[in-house]
């Protein structure tokens, strides 16, 4: 007799499978002088306490396999279906009884049966105000396993909750927990958080960036996008790119990308020298883009199997974000900056390909000098709608219904700017200086 081992994903662990001809405890092989045959038992990969898998096995003989449990009040077996009533060990016979010149054989598998993982949807759907002189406003929040969810707080001195209604008693921010303890067939979910205003105190700040950590600085000549290594204090990466153009020559030829952290600013800028372009040609046509992304507190990137967790937005209605830019390019009026804000769900398209919704919107600085810009986030457009039908009206909807994962600015206007420097060369030269940005 050898032991088979099968590897069952979690929740049930296999113990132990019993051979090919005699099943663990007995049963195997008549005395009737048949040939002997085999069976094959392949187990669900992936069963769990709410689902009923259907089992599989096939004899060598090709006559029919038939199920049963030896452990019935942990698992039954109707017409090859497989339910499993509660946790522990449950054990599973394939059996053909033989005949047409065959003698009977039987098989077993035997593994533990866990609690089925679930998660309380997130965001908690919570009220975005609550009024402080004790009118309930009832709370809502849903966990995978259709279980109900129940509600607690940690700031009883702001507000109370009973049942599935909260209370306020006085303005300020009430800190509301929602938990699902599980039940015989689910493990208990992880809690989920949420923060509703009460009376008229301001919400919360959302913080993206507080300032900015090095990473170590860069020039990179021929590589104009590129990965980089700096973060946000809070643990947020910050992406960098740029490219160059010149009209029949190709992108990013002859052109320096470069990065670095100072004073907490994250500075970032590209620069293409005349000398290099006359050298190739005279007259043709130079551009350039250039991008800085800011991702959400300890994002190193955006999920591609899922919705990606980051700032959720509630009574918020601004972003702010200092930045400056080099006095030369301002000087143009050509300096005109895309802002755009990555929202974590993620959208399968009609093709298949998946995206995140995007919303734009615009600054055009009229100084050089570091400065807060503030955009409303009721004015911002749809710049991403990742195939689906969505118009500006929709973009409250679209931020009360998803996290804000990224920041990204990018140049609208031509970034290459003649900048003459000491050597008597005449430089395109563009930078943009970073500085913190707040959702409030």
């Amino acid at each position: 007799m050898r032991q088979v081992t099968h590897t069952l994903g979690a929740p049930a662990v296999v113990l132990a499978c019993c051979a090919l001809i005699s099943a663990c405890g007995g049963g195997g092989g008549g005395s009737g002088g048949g040939a002997v045959q085999t069976i094959s038992f392949d187990f669900p990969s992936t069963p769990t306490l709410a689902t009923t898998p259907t089992l599989t096995a096939t004899a060598s003989s090709g006559l029919p396999v038939t199920f049963s449990s030896q452990t019935p009040a942990i698992c039954t077996v109707t017409d090859a279906k497989l339910s499993m009533l509660t946790q522990g060990e449950c054990k599973i016979t394939a059996s053909q009884a033989g005949g047409s010149g065959y003698e009977p054989v039987s098989v077993s598998q035997l593994f533990i049966v866990r609690q089925t993982a679930q998660k309380i949807v997130a965001p908690l759907v919570l009220p975005l105000f609550v009024p402080p002189d004790g009118t309930p406003v009832t709370l809502t929040a849903t966990a995978t396993s259709g279980l109900p969810v129940t509600f607690t707080t940690d700031t009883p001195d702001v507000c109370t909750v009973s049942g599935t209604q909260v209370i306020g008693l006085a303005n300020g921010h009430c800190d509301i927990i929602a938990n699902q303890a599980g039940n015989d067939q689910y493990s208990a979910a992880a809690s989920v958080s949420g923060q509703a205003v009460v009376g008229n105190a301001p919400p919360p700040v959302l913080t993206l960036a507080s300032g900015y950590v090095p990473g170590g600085n860069a020039v990179n000549s021929w590589q104009p996008t590129f990965a980089i290594t700096n973060t946000t204090i809070e643990g947020g990466a910050v992406t960098q790119g740029a490219n160059g153009y010149l009209a029949g020559w190709g992108w990013g030829k002859n052109g320096q990308v470069n990065y670095s952290v100072a004073n907490g600013n994250f500075i970032s800028s590209f620069v293409v020298a005349q000398s290099t372009l006359d050298a190739i040609t005279q007259g043709w046509e130079k551009s350039g883009s250039m991008t800085v992304g800011v991702l959400a507190p300890g994002l190193d990137s955006l999920k591609t199997d899922g919705d990606t967790a980051g700032l959720q937005v509630g009574l918020q209605t601004q972003l702010t974000f200092n930045m400056a830019q080099n006095a030369e390019w301002v000087a143009t009026g050509d300096n005109t900056v895309n802002v755009d804000l990555y929202l974590g769900k993620l959208i399968t398209k009609a093709d298949g390909s998946t995206c995140n919704v995007k919303l734009r919107g615009v600054v055009v600085p009229t100084v050089a000098a570091a400065t807060d810009y503030t955009l409303n986030l009721a004015d911002l457009t749809v710049s991403e709608s990742c195939g689906q039908t969505l118009t500006n009206a929709d973009v409250p909807g679209l931020l009360q219904g998803s996290p804000i994962v990224e920041m990204e600015i990018s140049t609208a206007g031509n970034i290459n700017v003649r900048l003459p420097d000491t050597n008597g060369d005449t430089n395109y030269s563009t930078f943009v200086t970073l500085g913190p940005v707040t959702i409030h």
